[in-house]
């Protein structure tokens, strides 16, 4: 395997931002390996979780992984960012039950641009039932602008067994 060399070739021609960006996400993953975070995703856009209320918000910094070419949040970003919200707060009332959720659909409106150096998005649901779950969220920049707004809906399922 020639991992360490092509890290190292990368290293020796990455401009500062790359450079940058790696030692970041190097950390990220360091972090998902202590147990700081859950997935890989998590980590990759270092989502940082609460669930102040009846509710789940999610914290995310912008980095040069998160833009688009015009140096935004891109919006398949801001959807994953939307979509972790919602996720973590029915899997968090789920689990305890045995049971999990996922996405079977999302409607995103992108209603303004930011250059804020952070997002953040809040979950709240909008229904609860046995099998299907409906909720909604806002993603909003580091000065409380509302940058978007989804409902989705989740089909709940059995958690899988660890083997």
């Amino acid at each position: 395997m020639h991992t360490t060399s092509t890290i190292q070739s990368f290293l020796e021609q990455a401009t500062e931002t790359e450079r940058n960006l790696l030692e970041t996400f190097v950390n990220s993953l360091e972090e998902k390996r202590q147990g700081r975070y859950t997935t890989f995703v998590n980590a990759a856009f270092q989502f940082d979780i609460s669930f102040p209320d009846e509710t789940c918000r999610v914290d995310m910094p912008i980095t040069p992984l998160t833009v688009n070419s015009f140096g935004m949040p891109h919006g398949g970003i801001v959807a994953t960012l939307i979509d972790n919200a919602m996720g973590f707060l029915v899997n968090k009332d789920l689990r305890p039950q045995g049971k999990g959720a996922v996405t079977t659909n999302l409607t995103i409106h992108y209603t303004k641009a930011t250059t804020e150096p952070s997002v953040y998005s809040i979950a709240s649901y909008l229904h609860k039932g046995r099998q299907t779950l409906v909720l909604e969220a806002s993603a909003y920049d580091a000065k409380g602008t509302r940058i978007a707004y989804a409902t989705g809906s989740f089909f709940v399922i059995d958690l899988p067994t660890q083997k």
